[in-house]
């Protein structure tokens, strides 16, 4: 870091002495990451470690956003500068770790909200209405069928329709008794909490 610094005002010089005859100013970026984006007046001029940049005289917006795309919640800092003939100005684009914040159920790092994460066990919950839902269904469906079949046992007398309402019976009954397996389930835990 000091053989840098050290060189600094090489590297100042040698960027004032080739800037074309618009850049009047020399802008340098610390940061602590190196692969900071500067934006000057929304314009795009290299990365932090490639300065010191050559800029106009007058007022300029510099921006420094952080290089990689994945860090969200790192704040970009932003200097509202007024540049002179033959100034070295410098900013400082420090970006501080995201410190977590709870709030109402919410997490804020650095300005970004972020849902919590879904507790481990909620998957019980879901697997509990769900298989009550569709057990209610499935017994529904076998209940109307038996009751079809008994409809036609009543009029036809005949017995060989009498295994077939018993299975469909037994089976609306199956259904029932899981879908109230999973109605306790959620119930209990619903209760519990």
């Amino acid at each position: 870091m000091r053989v840098i610094e050290s060189l600094l005002p090489a590297a100042i010089l040698l960027v004032a002495t080739t800037l074309p005859a618009s850049a009047q100013a020399v802008l340098v970026v610390r940061s602590n990451d190196p692969g900071a984006i500067v934006l000057v007046d929304s314009v795009r001029v290299g990365r932090a470690v490639e300065g010191p940049f050559g800029v106009e005289a007058g007022r300029r917006v510099v921006r420094v956003v952080p290089g990689l795309v994945g860090q969200w919640g790192l704040v970009p800092v932003e200097r509202v500068l007024d540049v002179s003939d033959g100034d070295t100005v410098t900013v400082h684009g420090h970006f501080e770790p995201p410190k977590a914040v709870e709030r109402e159920g919410r997490t804020m790092h650095g300005g970004v909200v972020a849902l919590d994460p879904i507790p481990r066990r909620r998957w019980i919950d879901a697997a509990a209405v769900t298989t009550a839902l569709v057990a209610g269904a499935v017994a529904v469906h076998f209940k109307r069928k038996a009751d079809a079949r008994y409809d036609i046992y009543r009029v036809t007398g005949d017995p060989t329709l009498r295994p077939v309402i018993r299975d469909y019976d037994t089976k609306s009954g199956v259904a029932a008794g899981v879908m109230q397996a999973g109605v306790t389930v959620f119930a209990v835990r619903l209760l519990r909490r």
